[in-house]
């Protein structure tokens, strides 16, 4: 079974009768009660089907949450929750509201943004990981929908793996959103690594405590910081000698300073700030101590707007017209 046939069977048929057979390059799939159903691609974007009324709406969403959008109450809170393969699924229309609470009522509109692995994003990032020889840790930079969710997954796969003649270390994944290794019953469902374990589904904080605790990894891969516990959970992570390699919703190395605080941010050994197109890699940073001016030497990339890409047989990495997401645009349905 391929990716979008294993997608289409979460669907329900009325959905399916509507937009024909799925795009193989599909991102984004969005149904809006009164509008046409959109198929966001890589290649462009285009509206398919009648309009869809309320109860196809609402019927999406309760196919993907497996028919029971109640035991979501939790994950929903936060605006989405996660399906088989990574998948995301974000939800709007009416919510009540008492005290702290928060309940979903009427559906409105549904947002499926298709998890993709994609082998090699992170080959031209890769020598910069290390010192000595060593892991370090880093901090993935960049707004929503260019690419750092799979960029910290094939990350993730290649330290486990091994690369560049080293050999694989040990990668914990606290995988809090269940995007980063798409679980099914704790089973990731992406390539991750061979050597890597995964707490799925539970918050990163305690994930992360999990990992160190249990599993005793080398480096730990996690996706968004800036929720309350994070820095406490990197700071013990590291004081136990673990490398964390993390994300932050961020256009620059200034813009995650504010939002992460000098403290946290000043833990990372390198900033990864991606471009303003999916895939792109606008600099490598030597973190905060740098006064993110970069370093010399050892290939630290400036606004040099290089790619993530497969390595030659050289081990060099690819040219900056590269492009293993597939895509030469920005498109808003990249994976975080």
């Amino acid at each position: 079974m391929d990716e979008m046939t294993g997608f289409a069977a979460l669907l329900p048929g009325k959905l399916l009768a509507e937009t024909g057979p799925l795009p193989a390059d599909l991102t984004e799939l969005r149904v809006r009660a009164g509008r046409r159903i959109q198929l966001v691609r890589l290649s462009g974007e285009e509206f398919r089907g009648k309009a869809a009324d309320a109860a196809l709406a609402e019927e999406t969403a309760q196919a993907l949450a497996g028919h029971s959008l109640y035991a979501r109450e939790e994950e929903l809170k936060e605006g989405y929750f996660t399906v088989r393969g990574g998948c995301r699924v974000g939800v709007c229309g009416r919510f009540s509201a008492g005290g702290q609470a928060r309940m979903l009522t009427h559906v409105g509109s549904v947002c499926v943004r298709i998890a993709r692995e994609a082998r090699g994003a992170a080959d031209g990032v890769m020598r910069e990981l290390f010192d000595r020889g060593r892991p370090v840790s880093a901090l993935v930079v960049s707004p929503p929908g260019l690419g750092k969710t799979t960029l910290l997954r094939d990350i993730a796969r290649q330290l486990s793996e091994g690369t560049g003649g080293r050999r694989g270390v040990k990668v914990g994944v606290a995988d809090e959103r269940g995007e980063l290794a798409g679980c099914v019953l704790g089973r990731p469902s992406l390539d991750v690594g061979p050597r890597t374990d995964v707490m799925d589904g539970c918050p990163k904080r305690i994930g992360m405590e999990l990992l160190v605790r249990g599993m005793s990894p080398d480096v730990i891969v996690t996706d968004e910081l800036g929720h309350e516990g994070d820095r406490e959970a990197v700071l013990d992570a590291m004081r136990s000698g673990v490398r964390v390699i993390a994300s932050v919703h961020a256009r620059d190395e200034e813009e995650a300073l504010r939002r992460l605080g000098a403290e946290l941010a000043g833990l990372f050994d390198r900033m990864i700030v991606l471009g303003d197109r999916i895939g792109q890699i606008k600099r490598v940073t030597g973190g905060i101590e740098d006064g993110y001016g970069g370093q010399s030497g050892r290939g630290v990339r400036h606004d040099g707007g290089e790619r993530m890409g497969r390595t030659d047989a050289g081990g060099n990495a690819g040219k900056a017209g590269a492009d293993p997401f597939g895509c030469a645009e920005r498109s808003p349905a990249a994976d975080d």
